[in-house]
Order: structure tokens, then C-alpha cells, then sequence
């Protein structure tokens, strides 16, 4: 059975000279596919250049009878480094996307050049002072040969990673695969964000996309990740990928892990902002030809050596793109992943059902969190085991820290690396980062209303109910407004049972209700949540009273708190009263479709109003005329004669 590996980077056809070797392949042990996207920033090569970095790293290792090394790679129509050194090589100097089974470059390892340190010095001098053997800008040189020039391909739409994926399974068949998606990233911010603010996952800088994000073209949000990917394993027979290794920034947070669930065994993602030249794929793909995982325990040992192999890669003294500087990442056993959400949805429920009492002790716990750097997004982001155990030192409340207590073991079992981050003195500290990241602003300043749409996770837990109510504790000082429609305060009615249909909105700070609080009571009587339904979108409920009431007076109460904690409570009040007949014999129609429970007519129209008898014209005598409570003037009299 085929396994894929995917590791996350940014990502159009004529065929171009290539190998004999590379136009059909046996199935082999792995295929790395490398979905690299140069074509990121209009005006800005830094990336571009961090690219063609990437692609010699591939070459460092190339690929094997064993592994091959398959990249889509996207560049733009800036003046990069391999523009600027081999303008009249079209081998080197092109735009648009290209697709390469990457061969080993033997160049820079004849001449013990890494292409990390070649691209350090910021893009100038790749060989200080020349060696006059290689020439003074060998470090650039891309040697592997392109198979299918794309032309311009937007790299951010999830069709174009698909076909990517479609082609490398039918061109590089292989038992395992490792999918590497390269690009900048900002965590789960989606397509429809404020200018500015961010964007999602493989941003492309020469295709027209959304004019309200003025950093942004086109790029992939978090439900289009997951629907690629979803496709790509149906593209794989239906066996999830082996690993997805997001190599872009802010990745490692539960909003985009938790999207790749049920489509790879393994995912791989920083926390932070990620240095410019990202993974170390030399490394890596090292790892990989020289250990050969073909098991579980194996692939596991391997992700363990990438996380480490990723933090020494930045560690003081080093000159690559991105410099020395603070790093954290996790390697995620997706097998997990459900865990990590019931947990989350558990401590969010224990803490909204009373955030009033518990505020203070959140805002306590917010205040002291692991976070990312505050110099950008990540800071929007907290350690989730660091906070559980700060919630569960500052409240005492049984629910809610068994809740807590919950979280930590079930990161734990999620992830695979047992070493979270590396911290750098003068760069943040990450004592505390435990190895996966989850949204929550330190105020509403920095909240981001389309965090309710972000994607899976906010629809399967109340994470993001929790984040809103506490954001608006200081500013929503109101309760929710609650309208009871039917049956209206003061009516009397004859439609017996009645329906209830109320609105329930928050007038403040978002306008969101939290579910959890509603409260429906009939004559002082809770009924079950499950008996009513409540239209979030809408704030409409809706309670179809299932049995008749008597002929009197009662009362419908309706409480609701918004995600501030602010209770409402409203109360109608009504009476049942019996249709009107003329005396004499009358047709008329029941109210509703009565039951076998509800064959009384005293249920109806109220003991003592009327007499209901019913004439059995077979029977004989007085025989034939029957009064109710006998069977034969129920309302659903049997069917077999008396004898």
C-alpha cells in the first residue's frame, strides 16, 4: 500500500530535454515531492533567493535508486540571484513554474560549498573571491535538468497543488511520500482577512487575487489546505499521506494542524515566524536516504532528527538566510489529533460555564502564557499546555481543572519530538512552549472576527467562544436581548399543544450566544437541550411542546448568557383556553394529530367543557352509543368490535 510524506512550502506546459530516466520510474521506497514557491513577494527577492537556496539543498542530496526527488518550482519576474549571475543561461535565468526530478549536484560538494552559507551573505558573493576552478557563483547553479516548463501557474489555488501531486504519483510511484509545501505563512488567517492582517498558506505574487489584503495575490486558506489534501490522498488510493511537513510560518498551531487530519499520518510545523531559509532540506533528505524508514518506530526516530536538525540550523553563529534566532516546532502524530480537541473543547466548556467567576483567573493565566514574539502575528498565539497548567494553578474548581488536567497528557501523546524549541539569548524565550500553539489575542484589539470561520476546529470545539467572551469581558456589560414570540406574554391561545419560538442575540462585542447557557423551562420544568433547536446564525429556537397543556394559565422561561458571561432571563406568560362550539352536533378539526398517549379528549378541550360519544352503528341497542372514558369514544378507538 502507497504512504505519502508532505512537507508544506509554497508552489504551471511544455516538455522540456530531459534524463531517459526520468520519463517513466519503478516504484521505489520514497518520493519527496517539493511544492516550492519562489513567486511570493512583488518587489521583494529575498524569498525568491531563499528559494533557489532550497533547491540547491535538494541537490545536495539528489535523488537515489531508493528516493526521488520531485519539485514544482515557482519563480516570479523580479532580478533574482541566479537572473543576475546567468542572465543568458535558460537553464538558470526563467519565470514561471518549472517541474524537476532533482539529481545530486556534484559541484558544490566537490567544492565543500552549502548552499545555506552560499545564500547567507545576502545574496551577494556565493564564493568570496572566486575559485577559478568552479567559477565565483557556483553556489547558485541549479544542475538538475526540468522536465515540464508550466509557465506562469498560480501556486496558491489548490487545484495547482493537486495536478502537482497527480502528476508525481504517476511519474515517481513510491510505497512512501514525503510532500514538502514551501512558502511564507501566517497561521490560520484565511482569504478574507483586513489589509495587512495576513493571509493563509502558498501566497503567489504574479496571480490576481484579493484586492482587500494589500500583502496578497492569491493564496490557500485553511479549508482549501484540507481540500487539497483530501483529494490528494483520493489521488493515493485512499491511504493517508505519510507526512506534511508545512514549511511556513506560524503552522504549528492546532487551527491548521487539526485540517490535516484524515489525510496524513505525520505533519511537521514551526510555531514561529520561520527564518527565510526554512527547513534544512540537506539534512533531512539525508536522514532519509541514509536511514531508509519503513516503519513506523523508523519514520518516528526520523521526525525526531528533523525537529532537531531545524533548531541546529539556527543556533549562534550560523550565517544562512534568517540568521541565529529563537525557533520552535512540533512533528504531530495526526492519529492523536482528535484527542487535542476533545480536551480543548472540554477545559473551553468548563471555563464559559462561568466565565464571571473565572475571569480573573484567565486573565491571570493570559498574562503569564507562552506566546510567540511580539514583534508580529505569533504573539496572537499561546503555548496550549502552558495555559492549561496556568488555568489549573489559578482557579480552584474541580471541573474545570480536571479539565485542565486533561490537556497536558493529550499534547504529549500527539506529539513526537520530545524537544519543543530553541531559545537564543537576546531572541524570545521559549522555556515554556510545549509544542503545538493555539489562537487567543492578549486583548480585543488584536482579535480577528473571522476567527469564527477559520476553519474545522472552531466549528468541533467552543475554543473560539471561549476567546471571544473573555476579549469582551470589560466591554460587553449587557446581556443577550431575548424575544419570546410564541406564544406572546399575555395571549390566550386554543392551539393546544403550542409551539415556542423565541430569538435569542447579543447586542455587543460580536453578538454571539453561547449554547451551552440556554435554558428552556415549561411551568418551572427544564427541558432537555436536545428537545429544542437553536439556529446560532439566525439566534432563533424553536420547541414544538410535544403533549397538550390543561385548560389554565402558564409560563415559558427562556435564559441565555452571551460569551461574556451576561445572563438574561425573560418569561412569557400565557393561557390555554377551548375552542368555541355552537350547541348541537358539530364537525371541527383537532388542533393537532393526536397520539395513542394523548386519546383523552379532556387533554384537548379541558375535563368537564364537552362530552365526546361516539355511535358504533353495528352494535346492537342501546349498545351502539358509548361515552367516553369508554375505549370506543377515545379519540383512537380500537379496531376490533366488543364481542
Amino acid at each position: 500500500m502507497r504512504r505519502v510524506v508532505i512537507l508544506a512550502a509554497a508552489v504551471a506546459a511544455s516538455v522540456l530535454a530531459a534524463p531517459r530516466a526520468a520519463v517513466a520510474q519503478q516504484t521505489v521506497d520514497w518520493t519527496v515531492l517539493v511544492y516550492l514557491n519562489g513567486d511570493t513577494s512583488p518587489g521583494f527577492t529575498d524569498l525568491e533567493n531563499a528559494s533557489i537556496s532550497d533547491f540547491n539543498e535538494l541537490e545536495q542530496v539528489g535523488s537515489t535508486s531508493r528516493v526521488n526527488i520531485v519539485c514544482q518550482w515557482d519563480r516570479n519576474d523580479q532580478t533574482d540571484n541566479l537572473d543576475t549571475y546567468y542572465a543568458d543561461d535558460s537553464t538558470q535565468s526563467w519565470q514561471g513554474a518549472r517541474r524537476y526530478l532533482v539529481t545530486r549536484d556534484n559541484n558544490q560538494t566537490q567544492n565543500n560549498l552549502d548552499p545555506d552559507e552560499v545564500n547567507g551573505n545576502n545574496g551577494i558573493e556565493p564564493n568570496p573571491g572566486g575559485n577559478p576552478a568552479v567559477g565565483p557563483h557556483v553556489g547558485y547553479r541549479i544542475s538538475s535538468a526540468a522536465l515540464l516548463d508550466l509557465g506562469e501557474v498560480d501556486m496558491g489555488q489548490e487545484q495547482t497543488l493537486v495536478d502537482f501531486c497527480q502528476w508525481s504519483f504517476a511519474r515517481f510511484p513510491a510505497r512512501h511520500y514525503l510532500l514538502i509545501l514551501n512558502d511564507t505563512g501566517r497561521g490560520w488567517q484565511p482569504r478574507s482577512v483586513r489589509p495587512g492582517r495576513g493571509r493563509g498558506l502558498m501566497f503567489d505574487a504574479s496571480t490576481t487575487g484579493d484586492a482587500s489584503d494589500n500583502n496578497a495575490a492569491v493564496y490557500l486558506t485553511n479549508d482549501e489546505l484540507r481540500s487539497a489534501l483530501t483529494r490528494v490522498k483520493a489521488l493515493n488510493g485512499g491511504t493517508n499521506l505519510d507526512i506534511v511537513a508545512l514549511d511556513a510560518g506560524g503552522q504549528g498551531v492546532l487551527e491548521v494542524v487539526y485540517q490535516l487530519r484524515d489525510t496524513a499520518d505525520y505533519v511537521v510545523a514551526p510555531f514561529l515566524e520561520r527564518p527565510l531559509d526554512g527547513f534544512p532540506y540537506d539534512r533531512w533528505l539525508s536522514t532519509l536516504v541514509n536511514s531508509m524508514p519503513l516503519d513506523t518506530t523508523n519514520i518516528e526516530t526520523m521526525l525526531g532528527n528533523y525537529i532537531a536538525d531545524y533548531f541546529g540550523s539556527y543556533l549562534p553563529g550560523n550565517t544562512i538566510l534568517g540568521g541565529s534566532r529563537s525557533t520552535a516546532a512540533g512533528a504531530f502524530r495526526m492519529a492523536q489529533i482528535e484527542a487535542v480537541r476533545l480536551a480543548v473543547d472540554n477545559l473551553a466548556q468548563a471555563l464559559l460555564d462561568d466565565l464571571p467567576t473565572y475571569a480573573t483567573g484567565i486573565l491571570r493565566a493570559l498574562a503569564q502564557v507562552q506566546r510567540g514574539r511580539t514583534t508580529d502575528y505569533t504573539a496572537n498565539y499561546l503555548d496550549l499546555v502552558h495555559f492549561a497548567n496556568l488555568i489549573a494553578a489559578e482557579i480552584d474548581d474541580p471541573p474545570v481543572d480536571n479539565a485542565a488536567a486533561a490537556v497536558p497528557p493529550a499534547v504529549t501523546a500527539l506529539l513526537v519530538n520530545t524537544t519543543f524549541g530553541s531559545s537564543i539569548t537576546g531572541d524570545l524565550s521559549l522555556t515554556n512552549f510545549n509544542g503545538v500553539g493555539i489562537y487567543f489575542p492578549a486583548d480585543i484589539s488584536n482579535f480577528d472576527v473571522n476567527y469564527s470561520v477559520s476553519g474545522d476546529l472552531v466549528d468541533a470545539t467552543q475554543w473560539d467562544e471561549l476567546v471571544q467572551g473573555v476579549l469582551t469581558l470589560n466591554s460587553d456589560q449587557r446581556g443577550p436581548e431575548i424575544v419570546i414570540g410564541s406564544p406572546l406574554a399575555g395571549s390566550t391561545i386554543i392551539d393546544n399543544p403550542p409551539q415556542v419560538i423565541a430569538t435569542i442575540v447579543d447586542l455587543e462585542a460580536g453578538g454571539r450566544i453561547n449554547p451551552q447557557s440556554i435554558t428552556v423551562q415549561i411551568d418551572g420544568q427544564t427541558i432537555p437541550s436536545s428537545d429544542y433547536t437553536f439556529d446560532a446564525t439566525t439566534g432563533v429556537l424553536t420547541y414544538d411542546i410535544p403533549n397538550p397543556l390543561s385548560v389554565t394559565s402558564h409560563t415559558v422561561t427562556i435564559s441565555a448568557r452571551d460569551l461574556s458571561g451576561n445572563l438574561t432571563s425573560v418569561t412569557s406568560s400565557f393561557r390555554v383556553a377551548v375552542p368555541s362550539l355552537p350547541v348541537g352536533v358539530q364537525t371541527f378539526s383537532l388542533p393537532r394529530v393526536v397520539t395513542q398517549a394523548e386519546n383523552n379528549p379532556a387533554l384537548i378541550f379541558g375535563s368537564g367543557n364537552f362530552t365526546l360519544v361516539r355511535w358504533v352503528p353495528l352494535l346492537l341497542g342501546a349498545n351502539k352509543y358509548r361515552t367516553y372514558p369508554d375505549s370506543y369514544a377515545s379519540f383512537i378507538p380500537p379496531d376490533a368490535l366488543p364481542t
